[in-house]
């Protein structure tokens, strides 16, 4: 049985793009405002650079860089996360936000 292997680019600048929920509600300042803050505070603590990055309504782009040992996924897990529990206390809601 062949297993699938993931390609591991240790120090590597990488472009994201992430597509938001099409169900949430709109968006407005203050949850701009919320992910800039969750962004930041995980940059922080997890040491990866941010080169660049912007938010839209449907979508959120930036430029990457995770250094040696932290993985992409792992630091875009840690934003997502962070920003979905912030967000969903903003909005005294429970689940995917």
């Amino acid at each position: 049985m062949s297993r699938v292997r993931r390609s591991f680019l240790p120090d590597r600048v990488f472009f994201l793009s992430v597509r938001l929920l099409l169900r949430r509600r709109d968006v407005v300042e203050r949850d701009f405002a919320c992910r800039v803050g969750c962004l930041d505070a995980v940059r922080s603590r997890r040491r990866f650079f941010l080169t660049a990055w912007v938010f839209l309504p449907n979508y959120w782009h930036a430029i990457l860089f995770p250094a040696y040992p932290l993985t992409t996924s792992e630091a875009m897990n840690s934003v997502t996360l962070a920003s979905t529990n912030a967000l969903g206390r903003l909005r005294g809601e429970a689940g995917d936000v």
